[in-house]
Protein backbone atom coordinates (compact mmCIF):
# COMPACT_ATOMS: atom_id res chain seq x y z
CA UNK A 1 0.00 0.00 0.00
CA UNK A 2 1.38 3.68 -0.96
CA UNK A 3 2.08 6.15 1.50
CA UNK A 4 -1.02 8.29 -0.15
CA UNK A 5 -3.23 5.29 0.49
CA UNK A 6 -2.18 4.94 4.01
CA UNK A 7 -3.87 7.92 4.71
CA UNK A 8 -7.30 6.59 3.99
CA UNK A 9 -8.34 4.45 1.19
CA UNK A 10 -12.20 4.70 1.33
CA UNK A 11 -13.17 5.83 -2.13
CA UNK A 12 -16.92 6.83 -1.76
CA UNK A 13 -18.50 10.17 -2.81
CA UNK A 14 -20.26 10.69 0.48
CA UNK A 15 -17.29 9.73 3.07
CA UNK A 16 -17.29 11.00 7.07
CA UNK A 17 -15.16 14.23 7.31
CA UNK A 18 -12.91 12.48 9.41
CA UNK A 19 -11.91 10.04 6.81
CA UNK A 20 -10.42 13.18 4.88
CA UNK A 21 -6.97 15.20 5.90
CA UNK A 22 -7.79 17.79 7.80
CA UNK A 23 -6.49 21.17 7.52
CA UNK A 24 -5.62 22.96 11.03
CA UNK A 25 -7.61 25.45 10.37
CA UNK A 26 -6.01 28.15 12.96
CA UNK A 27 -2.49 28.91 11.13
CA UNK A 28 -2.53 28.99 7.04
CA UNK A 29 1.47 29.13 7.06
CA UNK A 30 1.33 26.30 9.26
CA UNK A 31 -1.15 24.01 6.96
CA UNK A 32 0.45 24.89 3.75
CA UNK A 33 4.13 23.52 5.36
CA UNK A 34 2.28 20.73 6.62
CA UNK A 35 1.08 19.88 2.96
CA UNK A 36 4.55 20.44 1.47
CA UNK A 37 6.03 18.43 4.14
CA UNK A 38 4.26 15.31 3.35
CA UNK A 39 6.31 12.99 1.17
CA UNK A 40 3.20 11.64 -0.54
CA UNK A 41 1.39 15.38 -1.02
CA UNK A 42 4.31 16.85 -2.76
CA UNK A 43 4.53 13.85 -5.20
CA UNK A 44 1.22 14.73 -6.11
CA UNK A 45 1.66 18.61 -6.36
CA UNK A 46 4.56 17.99 -8.74
CA UNK A 47 2.59 15.70 -10.93
CA UNK A 48 0.14 18.58 -11.66
CA UNK A 49 2.90 21.51 -11.95
CA UNK A 50 3.50 21.20 -15.41
CA UNK A 51 -0.24 20.72 -16.41
CA UNK A 52 -3.82 20.60 -15.54
CA UNK A 53 -4.19 16.93 -14.92
CA UNK A 54 -7.54 15.13 -13.81
CA UNK A 55 -7.95 12.84 -10.69
CA UNK A 56 -7.81 9.84 -12.88
CA UNK A 57 -4.58 11.30 -14.67
CA UNK A 58 -3.15 11.38 -10.96
CA UNK A 59 -4.39 8.07 -9.41
CA UNK A 60 -3.04 6.30 -12.57
CA UNK A 61 0.28 8.32 -12.55
CA UNK A 62 0.52 7.30 -8.63
CA UNK A 63 -0.57 4.29 -8.79
CA UNK A 64 -3.24 4.59 -6.16
CA UNK A 65 -7.32 5.07 -5.86
CA UNK A 66 -9.34 7.60 -7.36
CA UNK A 67 -11.47 8.50 -3.79
CA UNK A 68 -7.50 9.07 -2.32
CA UNK A 69 -6.12 11.52 -4.77
CA UNK A 70 -9.18 13.31 -4.89
CA UNK A 71 -8.91 13.64 -1.13
CA UNK A 72 -5.86 14.64 -1.20
CA UNK A 73 -6.28 17.19 -4.12
CA UNK A 74 -9.11 18.68 -2.03
CA UNK A 75 -6.45 18.93 1.00
CA UNK A 76 -3.84 21.11 -1.56
CA UNK A 77 -6.92 23.12 -2.51
CA UNK A 78 -7.45 23.93 0.82
CA UNK A 79 -4.03 25.03 1.19
CA UNK A 80 -3.86 27.16 -1.79
CA UNK A 81 -1.27 25.02 -3.69
CA UNK A 82 -3.54 23.25 -6.26
CA UNK A 83 -6.83 24.92 -8.17
CA UNK A 84 -9.87 22.43 -9.51
CA UNK A 85 -11.16 23.91 -12.46
CA UNK A 86 -13.95 22.49 -14.94
CA UNK A 87 -12.95 22.25 -18.66
CA UNK A 88 -15.60 20.64 -20.68
CA UNK A 89 -17.28 18.79 -17.62
CA UNK A 90 -13.96 17.40 -16.90
CA UNK A 91 -12.74 18.46 -13.72
CA UNK A 92 -8.90 18.63 -13.42
CA UNK A 93 -6.59 20.35 -10.97
CA UNK A 94 -3.24 22.55 -11.20
CA UNK A 95 -0.83 25.20 -10.40
CA UNK A 96 -2.93 28.58 -9.77
CA UNK A 97 -0.25 30.43 -9.38
CA UNK A 98 3.68 31.50 -9.85
CA UNK A 99 4.12 31.67 -6.00
CA UNK A 100 3.89 27.70 -5.97
CA UNK A 101 6.44 26.69 -8.09
CA UNK A 102 9.06 29.40 -6.64
CA UNK A 103 8.59 28.42 -3.23
CA UNK A 104 9.02 24.49 -4.22
CA UNK A 105 12.16 25.65 -6.36
CA UNK A 106 13.61 27.45 -3.22
CA UNK A 107 12.74 24.33 -1.30
CA UNK A 108 14.75 22.13 -3.67
CA UNK A 109 17.86 24.63 -3.47
CA UNK A 110 17.92 24.77 0.10
CA UNK A 111 17.54 20.74 0.13
CA UNK A 112 20.31 20.42 -2.40
CA UNK A 113 22.57 22.74 -0.19
CA UNK A 114 21.88 21.15 2.73
CA UNK A 115 22.82 17.84 1.40
CA UNK A 116 25.98 19.14 -0.04
CA UNK A 117 27.00 20.47 3.28
CA UNK A 118 26.31 17.69 4.84
CA UNK A 119 28.32 15.34 2.25
CA UNK A 120 31.21 17.73 2.82
CA UNK A 121 31.78 17.58 6.80
CA UNK A 122 34.06 16.09 8.05
CA UNK A 123 32.97 12.71 10.63
CA UNK A 124 34.28 12.41 13.91
CA UNK A 125 37.30 10.01 14.13
CA UNK A 126 37.49 9.88 10.80
CA UNK A 127 40.90 9.47 8.62
CA UNK A 128 40.45 12.79 6.16
CA UNK A 129 42.15 9.85 3.33
CA UNK A 130 38.82 8.09 4.30
CA UNK A 131 36.42 10.49 3.21
CA UNK A 132 35.03 10.20 -0.21
CA UNK A 133 35.26 12.85 -2.47
CA UNK A 134 31.61 14.67 -3.00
Amino acid sequence: MSDLEARGSSSTKHESPSSRPQIAGGDPLADLFRALADPALLRLLEFVLDQDRSVAECSAHLGVSFGCVARHLDYLADCGCVEGRVVAGKRSYGVPNTQVIELLNLARSMAFDRRRVLAECIRVNEEPSARQPV
